[in-house]
């Protein structure tokens, strides 16, 4: 069992590094928007919560994608030619 969690423990500290490196690497060098680095960001943490997490690993992956989606979807319904610009939160 110990070494269960220390793996686990392994997969928690890589996706935290692959979260730092993935920050630094789109938004610094490629310079991609604040969306699309949390949306990448997300889909990281939740790859390692499919890992951990075994059985409802892939249920929590599947609902997370569906999540971003629809809020994908409402972000880009807009009515003016700067996407996400105008979105009032």
């Amino acid at each position: 069992m110990e070494k269960l969690a220390m793996i686990g423990n392994c997969v928690y500290a890589a996706i935290g590094l692959s979260l730092i490196v993935s920050v630094f690497y789109f938004k610094l060098i490629k310079r991609k928007s604040w969306e699309n680095v949390s949306v990448r960001n997300g889909l990281l943490i939740a790859k390692a919560a499919m890992l951990v997490n075994g059985t409802t690993g892939p249920f929590v992956y599947f609902c997370l994608c569906l999540q971003f989606y629809s809020f994908a979807l409402i972000v880009n319904h807009r009515r003016d030619s700067k996407p996400g610009a105008t979105f009032p939160i």
